[in-house]
């Protein structure tokens, strides 16, 4: 846990907040690089009894 809270120092997120961070999946190296650099605050929405997870993440293809 302390390396997470000094990555979110680092990049000045908020502890309280959940992030969504886009990677990159090297299977033969079996290695994942994720850019923090485009981590996107996770929000929790609650809609007709589902409790759900929104954010404005996009793929390198949608953008």
């Amino acid at each position: 846990m302390k390396l997470c809270r000094i990555i979110a120092y680092i990049h000045k997120w908020d502890v309280g907040q959940s992030y969504r961070v886009p990677g990159r999946i090297y299977q033969d190296e079996q290695v994942v690089i994720f850019d923090l650099d485009r981590a996107d605050i996770i929000k929790i929405v609650k809609k007709d009894g589902y409790r759900g997870i929104r954010s404005d993440w996009k793929t390198d293809e949608e953008s």
